[in-house]
């Protein structure tokens, strides 16, 4: 009955090294699922600040939302919808 059981002789140094590997492996698997995850697949929306007061006041052309400054350059981005403002600023449109 002792030849249905035989085992192949292993150090636990060897079970080790092989529980390693599979870890690594499974590591480096699931960096990869979530490097494929995290890939930006929403749409960059454009816009561009539109002047509509003397004082500094402009309107994303995409939301509409107001903004207040003398830099209109300081700000790339629209606080209300996050459009890419990357478009050329349009004055009293």
């Amino acid at each position: 009955m002792s030849e249905y059981f035989k085992r192949e002789s292993r150090t636990l140094i060897e079970i080790a090294d092989d529980l390693n590997d599979l870890v690594t492996e499974l590591n480096d698997k699931i960096v990869e699922l979530i490097r494929e995850k995290n890939v930006d697949v929403v749409p960059v929306r454009h816009g561009h600040w539109i002047k509509i007061s003397p004082a500094g006041i402009y309107e994303c052309s995409e939301c509409g939302k107001n903004v207040m400054t003398s830099d209109i350059k300081v700000y790339e981005y629209c606080h209300g919808c996050g459009a890419k403002m990357d478009e050329e600023v349009i004055k009293n449109e």
